[in-house]
C-alpha cells in the first residue's frame, strides 16, 4: 500500500506565492506516495487540515518557515505523526538543525526519499516547539518585529526585506535604547546530573532543543534534538555595551565571555519571574505570564530528512 503523503502549504511563507515560485513541488514529493495538497494562510485552517492528515495517520510535509511548523506541531499533538519540512520561510532555524539544503527543491528530494529520525520537542506550559524559546530580551524583539511585520503597518516591507536578520536589528535597538531589558527570574530543573538553580537579574532566558536562533545566531551549547534534554541559557545582567558586544559573538558563532551565559541541561524546568513577561518560540509570542513549565518530550516527532 502507499505512503498516504499530506503537503501543508503556506503560500505567503517567504517571499510569498510558493507553489508558483516552485511550481516542480508537488511532483518531487508525490514520489514519497500517494500526495494530497492543501494550502492556507491561515493558521487555524492550516490547523484544522493538519490534524485531520495526522488522525488519517498520513504522512504530513510541511512548506513553510519555523511558525508554520510549530503550528503544525501542536495541531497533531496527541497523534504519532511523520514530518518532512520545506524550508520556504524567513528563518528556517528547524530545516538547518535538520541538515536540509537551504533550496526548497533540493529539500523536498532529500524528503522523497529519506529516513525516519524520531526528534525531541519542548512543551512550555502545554505549547510545544522544536527549535529555540525563550522570554525577556528573546520574547520583547520577537514581538516587537511581529508588530512591525503584521498586515498594514509601513515597516512590514523593511522587515520582509531583512528576512531574520530583522530579530537581530531589533535585540541590537531595545539593548542601545535600554528598553526592559533587565528582569528578576528563579529557575530550577532537573537534568540528568541531577537538581540545580539558579536566581537574580538577567536580560534573557533561552529555552534551546538545538543551538540555531534567527539572524545566523548560534547559542555555544552543545545541544542536540534527540538527547532528552533542553539547555535552560540565563543571560546575566550586564553593562549595555557588553551584552551588545556578545550578541555580536552570538552572530559570528565566537565564544562568549565567562559567565556571560549560564548553562543548565535539564529534561524539566520551571521558570519564575517577578513580573509578567512573554515567552516565544518558533518566531511567535504564545503565552504571557510569570511562570513557566518546560518538559522534554524524548523522541516526539518522526521528522523525514
Amino acid at each position: 500500500m502507499p505512503e498516504l503523503v499530506t503537503l501543508l502549504v503556506n503560500p505567503s511563507a517567504g517571499g510569498g506565492h510558493v507553489l508558483d515560485r516552485w511550481p516542480e513541488l508537488p511532483g518531487i514529493l508525490a514520489k514519497r506516495g500517494d500526495l494530497q495538497v492543501r494550502t492556507s494562510a491561515a493558521a487555524a485552517v492550516l490547523a484544522e487540515q493538519a490534524r485531520a492528515a495526522a488522525a488519517e495517520g498520513r504522512t504530513i510535509i510541511v512548506a513553510g518557515g519555523d511558525g508554520t511548523v510549530n503550528c503544525v506541531l501542536n495541531a497533531v499533538n496527541g497523534f504519532r505523526v511523520r514530518l518532512g519540512v520545506v524550508p520556504v520561510g524567513s528563518g528556517n532555524d528547524f530545516a538547518r538543525c535538520l541538515g536540509l539544503p537551504p533550496d526548497p527543491l533540493a529539500a523536498a528530494r532529500r524528503i522523497a526519499s529519506g529516513t525516519v529520525t524520531a526528534l525531541d520537542l519542548v512543551e512550555v506550559n502545554g505549547h510545544r516547539f522544536a527549535t529555540v524559546g525563550g522570554l525577556g530580551l528573546v520574547a520583547d524583539t520577537t514581538a516587537l518585529v511581529g508588530r512591525a511585520g503584521r498586515h498594514g503597518s509601513r515597516l512590514r516591507p523593511i522587515i520582509r526585506a531583512l528576512g531574520p536578520h530583522a530579530y537581530l536589528l531589533a535585540a541590537a535597538g531595545q539593548i542601545a535604547l535600554g528598553l526592559r531589558t533587565t528582569m528578576r527570574v528563579f529557575v530550577e530543573g532537573l537534568g540528568r546530573v541531577g537538581p540545580w538553580r539558579w536566581e537574580g537579574a538577567c536580560h534573557a532566558v533561552f529555552v534551546a532543543n538545538q543551538p540555531l536562533l534567527g539572524a545566523g545566531l548560534r547559542l555555544p551549547v552543545a545541544s542536540s534534538s534527540n538527547d532528552g534534554e533542553c539547555e535552560i541559557c540565563v543571560v546575566p545582567q550586564d553593562w549595555r555595551v557588553r551584552l551588545a558586544l556578545n550578541l555580536v559573538c552570538l552572530r559570528g558563532s565566537r565564544p562568549v565571555p565567562e559567565g556571560a551565559l549560564l548553562v543548565f541541561r535539564a529534561r524539566s524546568a520551571c521558570i519564575e519571574c517577578a513580573g509578567r513577561v512573554g515567552f516565544a518560540a518558533d518566531g511567535e509570542v504564545f503565552e504571557s505570564g510569570r511562570s513557566f513549565s518546560v518538559d522534554v518530550r524524548a523522541g516526539a516527532v518522526d521528522v523525514l530528512g
